[in-house]
């Protein structure tokens, strides 16, 4: 199993692709640890979408598309689908 990582909008547009997977390790992975891995795999999203392992400023994380999350040391779990939007997406 992995986790889904949907890319929307202008990040869509940076990272080139609209999904990609991670595999987390014993099951779990950390929210920071899966965006520092998509800062390394998506280079083009690093300083604009993303800062380290975190979302800059004006984009979100979302879980499964039903809660919203910044803690960097939020735990994902196998299976989940994390979403990467701009903050101002949606309708």
């Amino acid at each position: 199993m992995a986790i889904r990582v949907e890319f929307f909008g202008t990040v869509q547009r940076r990272a080139g692709v609209a999904e990609t997977a991670l595999v987390p390790i014993e099951g779990k992975m950390r929210l920071g640890e899966a965006l520092a891995i998509l800062a390394a795999r998506f280079p083009s999203l690093s300083g604009h979408c993303l800062e380290g392992n975190r979302m800059a400023e004006g984009f979100a994380a979302c879980i499964d598309g039903k809660i919203f999350v910044d803690d960097a040391s939020y735990e994902l779990e196998d299976g989940q689908t994390l979403l990467i939007l701009s903050s101002d997406a949606g309708g």
